[in-house]
């Protein structure tokens, strides 16, 4: 969820993770706290495939 070698998008993706988490657990109950992590990993997967502080990467031909 970072991207691959950024050291501080895995910083900012590790509290984030785990505040969604808590709050899933507040609100969904523990029965869905992986399923909001998995979402929200999902979501990041699709919105942002390079990451939190990821770059875009673009292939030179």
């Amino acid at each position: 969820m970072g991207g691959m070698g950024s050291i501080y998008g895995a910083m900012l993706a590790g509290p984030l993770l785990g505040i969604a988490e808590v709050f899933s657990v507040a609100l969904w109950g523990a029965v869905y706290r992986d399923v909001a992590v998995w979402g929200l990993l999902f979501l990041f997967l699709v919105v942002r495939p390079s990451g939190l502080l990821g770059t875009a990467y673009r292939a030179r031909v």
